[in-house]
């Protein structure tokens, strides 16, 4: 249907192969591509250690629950997210055991969590145990900076990498580094692409570095039942049938096709973001000088960021409705990150005020507009979006 899409998968014959050797191991979960995926993504994020797991919703839920049990945050079960995230940030505080509180963006043109919100809601409440910052479009979100204030409340703070593999901070920290772990997704459309799965990384480079290796081993029980004896690949090699359980959990487990994949797929990812950059960088010549129009840039510089997707605000709901139109005309697919999440049935309130405090939120989201971005996507392709939205909006 879609001349240009979305997105599209980085592949070649290296993917097809990865996963060929795997159905010719007979070993399908949990494996030796398990552990070397996560060696490999640590070091690349110059991290000690890594956890995977079946997608980033489950790196979230079990960071979060990790959280509730920290004796600094036993009695809090609030998790701050922003109003402009998927709604997966927010839903794993749920399934965690925890409430949501949803929190503004910085501006009508900046979707990264509010310092300022962030703050008045310490002030105002007790029962928070942690802030979600999200690395929109594989831009830094301030983490640093929010790491700074949450540590004056003795608050943890997660970093959502789902965006933003491979990006660092303007002083060249990786992001998923700084808090208390970064927690990474691979879905189809992602910079790094397996289809499904997630990575946990524990920050064991900071102050709590005890608390960072303790949920670096216990997310590795968690997501197998909470279980002990290193998983059934362990078992397998040592010849052992021994383990035990630990406490109540769930099957988050990552496959061996897809740790895999990932294998391959981080080996590209440099090339990758890079090629994302010079895209990133020709939509900003294209769309600059078209009034009204404005291509979200990371305030860190673009050589900082995974620019995961290239979000766009347009002038107003009625000349973003023709781009749409005009876009799907001509066969090129476009998306929305994101609707508002309080503007959700499942998250929708009464209480008018809440509309009020989440207005920059409201604001973002009734402009922005997702344009295609992949590595590869050509620069003709780019003249040719750009071309669609200068002949709409002028």
């Amino acid at each position: 249907m879609w001349r240009i899409p979305l997105s599209n998968l980085n592949y070649d014959h290296r993917e097809a192969e990865a996963v060929q050797q795997v159905l010719a191991s007979g070993w399908l979960t949990m494996g030796p591509r398990i552990k070397e995926f996560e060696e490999e993504f640590a070091a690349y994020h110059r991290a000690e250690t890594a956890v995977a797991v079946a997608n980033c919703t489950c790196a979230l839920e079990l960071v979060y629950r990790f959280l509730f049990q920290m004796q600094d945050a036993k009695d809090r079960r609030a998790i701050i997210v922003p109003d402009i995230t998927f709604v997966a940030t927010a839903s794993a505080v749920i399934a965690a055991g925890g409430e949501p509180v949803l929190c503004d963006v910085e501006s009508a043109d900046k979707p990264y969590l509010s310092l300022a919100a962030v703050e008045e809601l310490l002030k105002s409440r007790n029962d928070i145990a942690g802030v979600v910052v999200v690395h929109y479009a594989g831009h830094d979100a301030g983490v640093e900076a929010m790491v700074e204030l949450c540590g004056r409340y003795k608050i943890q703070v997660i970093e959502d990498c789902a965006h933003s593999p491979g990006a660092v901070t303007a002083s060249g920290r990786p992001l998923g580094t700084i808090g208390l772990a970064g927690c990474f997704s691979f879905f189809s459309n992602k910079n790094i692409s397996t289809g499904e799965g997630g990575m946990i990384l524990p920050n064991t480079n900071g102050p709590s570095v005890d608390i960072g290796h303790s949920l670096g081993a216990w997310a590795k029980m968690a997501r197998s039942h909470g279980t002990t004896g290193g998983g059934t690949w362990q078992r397998h090699i040592d010849g052992t049938a021994g383990y035990n359980v630990m406490f109540p959990a769930y099957n988050y487990r990552c496959t061996e096709i897809t740790a895999a994949l990932g294998i391959v797929q981080l080996e590209k990812l440099e090339e990758g973001n890079a090629r994302r950059r010079e895209l990133t960088q020709l939509y900003y010549q294209l769309l600059d000088p078209v009034d009204g129009v404005d291509v979200l840039m990371p305030d860190g510089g673009i050589e900082a960021s995974a620019c995961h997707i290239l979000p766009v605000l347009i002038p107003d709901e009625q000349a973003r409705r023709r781009v749409i139109d005009a876009l799907a005309h001509a066969q090129i697919q476009m998306s929305h990150h994101y609707p508002a999440i309080h503007t959700f049935h499942a998250y929708s309130q009464q209480d008018e005020s809440v509309f009020t405090a989440l207005a920059n939120a409201s604001a973002f989201a009734a402009r922005e507009l997702t344009l295609p971005l992949h590595p590869k996507l050509t620069d003709a392709q780019v003249h040719e979006i750009t071309g669609v939205i200068k002949s709409t909006v002028s």
